[in-house]
């Protein structure tokens, strides 16, 4: 009896220890910057972006859950007030990774507004000026994104098709919306994982503290519970399905060095999503290198190709594009604004481009 009470004595703290233990794993997995934030959403300063030109307009969506409000921003396509001649080719949302805000995707905003488009900048919820206590691994952002389109129609602010690029957890949430949305005609994914069951266990073992005495089991039961803490189902997070069920064109981009979020990630989505999707691994990158410098300028510039290609224009539209080929040249143009001073460049590379229905792999150029 003495030997059973001290079995007992021993194994009931180390229980409550182990439940303890969940729910702090499961509360860290859907953590995100804004979550422990109280009182209204995080202020936003789009009025001095605004007044210095950086930005077109701001604005705030309420998201799909009653407590989440986003920030957007818009960059247009320059002489965009003269809309006879500038009207915007077509309407890209841009969305940053996980911890990011859409001040990080500012640069790649002005390149698309460069290139013609409208850029539609998300603060996902929970991140940068938007409100929100959980992330939910691209299953209610993309709900989220949803409303950011329908308040973009409603205010007739939607030109053109729509496109979605975004970098890791942004990446993610452009996929899922693709997925859910049949306005979204294509998709730049980069560095997205292909789902948070294939993307969670990996990252405890790496970055959680005693990593070593969490059981693959224990991960298992956090995610569950995660998903609970956060409201959403964990088997909703599946970009391998996304890519498979949507009817977007999807590019999906990676560093072949990304230790994060590994290459066979968007590989394996790749293959999932078939002929019409196309791979692009950039040589030398990791997560973060792929969207900067010398490789952001070549991602950038396959994204715009991949838009170009696949979000088709009117007769009228192309001859508002010509149309802004002149004024680009012009001095009318803003030479002294932050958004050309920068502007993405393009520069060569030596990556690997799987094109769509072909499965050839070229060099980038």
């Amino acid at each position: 009896m003495t030997r059973r009470i001290l079995i007992i004595a021993l194994a009931l703290p180390l229980a409550v220890l182990a439940g303890c233990s969940q729910k702090w794993l499961a509360e860290a997995i859907v953590t995100v910057p804004n979550t422990n934030r109280t009182g209204g959403p995080p202020a936003d300063n789009a009025g001095s972006m605004l007044s210095r030109g950086d930005i077109d307009a701001a604005f705030r969506v309420q998201g799909a859950s009653p407590d989440v409000s986003l920030s957007v921003w818009i960059v247009d396509p320059p002489g965009h007030l003269d809309h006879a001649v500038h009207t915007p080719r077509g309407t890209i949302l841009v969305t940053h990774g996980l911890r990011g805000n859409k001040r990080h995707m500012l640069r790649l905003g002005h390149f698309l507004a460069r290139r013609g488009y409208r850029a539609v900048l998300v603060d996902l919820r929970g991140h940068g000026a938007s409100s929100g206590r959980w992330g939910t691994f691209g299953v209610m952002e993309a709900r989220d994104l949803s409303r950011v389109i329908d308040r973009l129609e409603s205010d007739g602010l939607l030109a053109g098709h729509v496109g979605a690029i975004g970098h890791s957890w942004g990446g993610v949430a452009a996929l899922q919306l693709a997925a859910g949305d049949p306005r979204v005609r294509a998709v730049v994914a980069v560095a997205a994982f292909s789902s948070m069951r294939n993307i969670v266990p990996p990252y405890v073992k790496r970055n959680a503290p005693f990593a070593d005495l969490i059981t693959d089991a224990q991960i298992a039961g956090a995610i569950e519970r995660a998903g609970r803490i956060a409201g959403f189902d964990p088997d909703d997070a599946d970009s391998l399905v996304a890519a498979q069920t949507t009817e977007a064109r999807i590019l999906f981009v990676h560093g072949e060095k990304d230790g994060l979020v590994p290459a066979d990630h968007s590989r394996a989505m790749h293959e999932r999503a078939g002929a019409t999707a196309g791979l692009l691994i950039v040589d030398n990158a990791n997560h973060r290198m792929v969207m900067s410098g010398a490789r952001g300028r070549e991602v950038a510039r396959a994204a715009v190709d991949w838009f170009d290609n696949w979000l088709p224009t009117t007769a009228a539209q192309d001859l508002n594009e010509a149309c802004r080929s002149v004024f680009n040249s012009s001095t009318m143009r803003r030479a002294a604004s932050p958004r050309w001073d920068n502007a993405f460049f393009f520069s060569g590379g030596s990556s690997a481009l799987v094109h769509p229905s072909s499965g050839s792999s070229n060099s980038g150029s």
